[in-house]
């Protein structure tokens, strides 16, 4: 009987024991309440299946032509020859995933947060649909602290999460928004699409 008492034991302690992994997984090192230190979230996927909750009364973004930065184009250049290198077609830089990863960066900055997620309870799904983005499916990938594009896509690239989207064959266009400032120094949003 012994046997069997501790194997209901060992069988009633799985779950807790794989909750507290994922919560050290997730949790971020003691190092990050240092600034200059690099980091970066889980990937945040969406698809049709997945609802994003976001509807809003503000209008579109518009596809004005806008001029990426010297890091951000950096940044697409990195991405495309990293999917170029595994058979994969290049993702277009679309003004509205741009304008959308932009501000995202951007308001992590202003509002003191890291996350797919902000403290309005916005993930990138709801960003999309306010952006007026006709949206099949989507990826987002944020960091913090990286000095340099090739840093941030190497550390991406490093990053199984990170890089499954980075390498996802269905993305066709991209938005990146660096952003210099805040607690990390710099941030990063790359938010990948497939529009309608």
């Amino acid at each position: 009987m012994k046997p069997r008492m501790t194997a209901r034991y060992a069988a009633s302690l799985l779950p807790v024991v794989l909750l507290v992994l994922f919560f050290v997984a997730l949790a971020p090192p003691a190092q990050a309440a240092e600034p200059g230190y690099n980091v970066f979230m889980p990937v945040i996927l969406g698809s049709p299946d997945g609802s994003t909750g976001g509807a809003t009364g503000q209008p579109a973004l518009t596809e004005d032509q806008l001029e990426l930065t010297a890091e951000e184009s950096e940044l697409l250049n990195l991405i495309n020859a990293e999917r170029a290198s595994h058979g994969l077609g290049p993702v277009r830089m679309s003004n509205v995933l741009m304008q959308v990863a932009r501000a995202h960066s951007q308001d992590m900055i202003d509002r003191d947060f890291f996350d797919h997620t902000n403290p309005d309870g916005w993930g990138p799904g709801d960003r999309l649909d306010n952006a007026g983005y006709n949206w099949m499916t989507y990826g987002e990938n944020i960091g913090g602290g990286y000095t340099s594009a090739e840093l941030m896509s190497n550390g991406w690239m490093n990053s199984s999460g990170h890089r499954a989207i980075m390498l996802t064959p269905e993305f066709t266009e991209i938005g990146i928004g660096y952003v210099a400032g805040g607690f990390y120094g710099h941030y990063w949003t790359a938010l990948f699409a497939t529009p309608r």
